[in-house]
């Protein structure tokens, strides 16, 4: 693999040990970096992906590393990743300041001198870094030691708060195309996603979020009840951190509260040029705060500001709690995508039986509207989650729970 093969003689478990000691800041996180994972200390230390496992399970067993589940940025899938210890912080620190004392030939000019690695830490921020770069070469030419490529950063951000349980996607052709359309275009604009309970307006903003998200920084923020506006602030803040864009971030950590005016100029200088999503999903958990932050986007549409946005809500939403007006719908600064149900033959698919008799499939379909949710939880022979979020009477859930098994003799 040829790192380090000629001034530093480093074991694979050393090479992990430095490398992790670098991701120390971001433990306490809510995403963790893809540095972390299995395929990002592959890559960071020159070994295969499958060869990962066996050299961290090592430094676990010595309590050196600690394993984790979490989601990474730009997964929504949690994965395993990895940090040190305490004593595995100790441990690394100890072969960091050994290997700072171990000497290399440097060139500078025309001449050629023996230097510590320690004084040569000035000319790049990543020490994991340095090594690759002091070790790709038998003689360090001086001058282009900083110039040595960091590890490849993702172009593009994505910041997930909370993605809820997303099953199998069926249909819905037309309303992606029309969405994605508009997210690709270089118009601002918002798509409003409304429908009952279990219409799949999750799933087809997420679906939508898939075919546009190697050309845009998305970020997916999940309402939860009785949620402050400040969290939504935060939560883009940080979304525009992972852009290199600091000014509302620091802002912030030295504020306990902003003023939605300066939110929204700070908000439209720092977004300017990026390809941006924002999605709010289950908007009908929305409060007041919540609806003022919401409509100062909607705002910042109005006024040209480069920025798309995805809304998804109940459609008994009280129309007090709206982000936006019929106004602008009719200027067409947003859509609406209103879901039905979906059609017979997906429903099939959605409840794993396509030879439900016509007469059971046309009760299944009147009772149930079509809509996934409800079809998914038939599949699934969930009752609870049916008496929980549908009208459905016990009696009609059973009779459900029948039909759907049902097939043609």
């Amino acid at each position: 693999m040829g790192s380090f093969e000629y001034h530093v003689k480093l074991t694979y478990t050393e090479r992990v040990l430095l490398y992790l000691l670098e991701f120390e800041r971001y433990k306490e996180r809510h995403t963790y970096p893809y540095g972390v994972t299995q395929r990002g200390i592959a890559e960071a230390i020159d070994i295969l992906p499958a060869h990962v496992p066996r050299t961290v399970k090592k430094l676990i067993v010595e309590k050196l590393v600690e394993e984790r589940f979490g989601r990474v940025e730009g997964s929504p899938r949690k994965v395993r990743v990895y940090f040190l210890t305490e004593t595995g912080v100790q441990k690394a620190n100890e072969l960091k300041q050994r290997i700072l004392c171990e000497k290399v030939m440097v060139k500078h000019g025309e001449r050629n001198t023996e230097k510590e690695i320690s004084e040569l830490t000035n000319f790049h921020k990543s020490f994991f870094m340095l090594l690759k770069a002091i070790s790709a070469c038998e003689t360090i030419e001086l001058d282009k030691i900083g110039q040595q490529p960091e590890p490849k950063l993702k172009r593009y951000v994505e910041l997930w708060y909370t993605l809820p349980e997303l099953s199998e996607f069926f249909g819905r052709e037309e309303e992606l195309s029309i969405i994605e359309s508009i997210l690709n275009s270089e118009k601002p604009r918002f798509i409003s996603i409304i429908g009952p309970w279990g219409a799949g307006k999750s799933a087809l903003a997420y679906k939508c979020l898939e075919r546009v998200k190697r050309n845009s920084n998305i970020l997916w923020y999940t309402l939860k009840k009785n949620e402050s506006g400040w969290n939504i602030i935060t939560a883009i803040a940080r979304f525009l951190g992972e852009m290199g864009k600091k000014t509302l971030e620091e802002l912030i950590e030295s504020a306990k509260e902003i003023d939605i005016d300066e939110f929204l100029r700070i908000l439209s200088i720092e977004i300017e040029h990026m390809r941006c999503v924002i999605v709010i999903d289950e908007y009908q958990n929305a409060n007041e705060e919540i609806v003022d932050v919401v409509s100062s986007l909607v705002k910042l549409i109005r006024e040209g500001i480069k920025l798309k946005l995805i809304i998804t809500m109940r459609a008994d939403t009280p129309s007090y709690m709206w982000y936006y007006s019929s106004k602008d719908i009719e200027e067409g600064y947003g859509i609406e995508i209103r879901l039905q149900g979906v059609e017979w033959e997906e429903a099939k698919q959605i409840l794993k039986n396509t030879l439900i008799p016509e007469e059971n499939m046309r009760q299944i379909m009147m009772l149930t509207k079509g809509l996934p949710g409800v079809l998914k939880a038939m599949a699934q022979n969930n009752e609870r989650i049916l008496r929980e979020n549908t009208r459905l009477t016990p009696e009609e859930i059973r009779l459900l729970m029948f039909l759907k098994d049902t097939k043609t003799a």
